[in-house]
């Protein structure tokens, strides 16, 4: 069903997506397959999810480095080539010290130096993917769904997330049935039928999602 070119890194985002909605919404969500155009799809065709996410300048040659060379990591055991190249754009490694006592020196994320909310790269980002839609470019489904990966906003921000999406949506006619935002720790849903927001608590399974993401994505190189 599918035959696109192996990309690790994408693969790896559209298999968190694919576990972070079946393990959300097991009811509306199940047995989703990799595909293109869009990226995922249930069996039945009933509803097919793009998947992208909003990065800056440096940010996603940054994200792969991380993914391949320091995520889960212990500190002592890094290179030190590796941590200059890493550092070299203002990015910081982050420990799970304070998490869980067996992830003590463990690498688990990083900070990056950007100040300020990227709201125009997000509006941006998602505007891409409603042209897609708009100019008929997916495999047929009932419906679509579009999630996007954005590590930036911070709790108190998904009002002005909200108000970005339907910004966006405003400008077209075919709308996504729902725009997820996976913020790292939560998930936030905009339905676009009746304008809700609702969030999901994803912070217990976010490591975990990643950590099997990852084995299925190179799993598949």
């Amino acid at each position: 069903m599918n035959n696109r070119p192996h990309n690790y890194e994408k693969d790896w985002f559209e298999y968190r997506a694919k576990y972070t909605l079946e393990l959300l919404l097991p009811q509306d969500y199940c047995e989703l397959i990799k595909y293109d155009r869009p990226d995922l799809i249930a069996r039945d065709q009933s509803v097919g999810i793009e998947v992208t996410q909003v990065l800056r300048e440096h940010e996603k040659e940054d994200a792969h480095f991380f993914s391949k060379k320091l995520s889960k990591k212990h500190v002592d055991s890094l290179e030190e080539t590796d941590l200059r190249k890493f550092y070299k754009h203002g990015n910081e490694c982050l420990t799970g010290d304070a998490i869980k006592p067996e992830w003590k020196g463990r690498i688990i994320g990083y900070s990056s130096p950007f100040n300020g909310t990227n709201y125009e790269g997000f509006k941006k980002q998602v505007r891409k993917k409603y042209m897609k839609i708009n100019e008929d470019q997916y495999t047929k489904c009932k419906s679509f769904d579009l999630y996007v990966f954005w590590s930036e906003p911070f709790e108190e921000e998904l009002s002005a997330v909200c108000s970005s999406i339907k910004e966006v949506a405003a400008e077209f006619r075919e709308q996504y049935r729902s725009v997820f935002v996976d913020l790292n720790g939560f998930v936030i849903r905009y339905d676009s039928l009746n304008g809700c927001l609702t969030k999901y608590d994803t912070s217990d399974t976010v490591h975990e999602i990643a950590e099997k993401a990852k084995a299925v994505a190179l799993g598949s190189l």
